[in-house]
């Protein structure tokens, strides 16, 4: 991730947001609560950064425990 907000831009719904934790390094926040799982944030990365899976958990009593942060180093 170089920070472009690409996917924060194209995002139908608000579910990802991009915060710089270094000197050229970000952390992207995912809530899965709000994702739509169009998968235009992926089209959208123009690092290829991001790739769609067709594995998921969204069971959860806690809204929380559905946001996932990728950062500089992975998960």
């Amino acid at each position: 991730c170089i920070g472009c907000n690409m996917c924060v831009r194209d995002c139908p719904s608000n579910a990802i947001i991009i915060k710089k934790v270094g000197d050229k390094k970000f952390e992207a926040e995912f809530d899965l609560a709000k994702c739509i799982y169009c998968s235009q944030c992926v089209y959208s990365c123009i690092k290829k950064a991001l790739e769609s899976t067709k594995e998921f958990e969204l069971a959860s009593l806690d809204r929380k425990k559905l946001k996932v942060t990728f950062g500089a180093d992975g998960i």
